[in-house]
């Protein structure tokens, strides 16, 4: 810890992941305030110069958890360092950390922990990641109309929204807002390096048609840095 407050309590739990696997960690928040929410991994001095060892980028989502169950997107980060952390104002309540590794060598054991007013409670969720809980993860995030516009499409204009977060996931939504007519839309992802629609059941470019009030949601996510 770089970051040192007298009042402060450290949490943490150890972790093994596959190269790309999600794992989710659910944490507990019971005191207000600022949190610094940690990755590390094992220092690049345990190992010999010959064993060439290396820091992987790890990716690190943060989502509230709403009193229906339903996540909520606040932040991510992800870099490849010993250490790989953010700072966030968190309010009493639950919390899901999304984490997937994207290992250069073989898959290595790394911790997750908090640094904040209290102690959180630290939970692996034994279950898979499912690609609904991700496109639960940033619907809500999609349709807040902050940072979207309007695009047209076939003579209709769309809602349209294109995002990243900087941690190796990004997602495009479009939206039909109505009354009428068929909006046709090709969604091209040729010209971006390393990234991939998340969904397996979707081609490399797929073309989407919106009739009135319908909207999609297609997540991608990098497989390598630089992306």
């Amino acid at each position: 810890i770089c970051h040192f407050e007298d009042t402060y309590r450290y949490s943490a739990i150890k972790l093994r992941a596959a190269r790309e696997q999600f794992i989710l960690v659910d944490t507990e928040v019971s005191v207000e305030g600022k949190y610094f929410l940690s990755l590390n991994q094992p220092n690049q001095r345990l190992y010999a110069p010959s064993a060439n060892y290396q820091y992987s980028p790890i990716v690190m989502l943060v989502a509230r958890i709403d009193p229906y169950g339903n996540p909520l997107y606040l932040k991510g980060c992800m870099r490849p360092d010993k250490e790989n952390w953010i700072d966030l104002h968190l309010s009493p309540g639950r919390y899901a950390i999304l984490i997937r590794p994207l290992w250069k060598g073989a898959p290595q054991s790394f911790s997750f922990s908090t640094y904040g007013p209290a102690k959180c409670i630290l939970r692996l969720d034994p279950r898979p990641v499912e690609l609904a809980f991700l496109e639960r993860l940033f619907l809500r995030h999609a349709e807040s109309p902050d940072t979207g516009k309007a695009k047209t499409f076939d003579g209709i204009d769309c809602f349209y929204k294109s995002f990243d977060t900087d941690a190796a996931f990004g997602y495009i939504f479009l939206k039909h807002p109505g009354p009428r007519g068929i909006a046709t839309i090709k969604v091209d992802i040729s010209g971006s390096k390393n990234i991939q629609l998340l969904d397996p059941a979707l081609v490399a470019n797929p073309t989407v048609s919106l009739r009135p009030n319908q909207y999609r949601l297609f997540l991608y996510s990098a497989s390598q840095l630089p992306y």
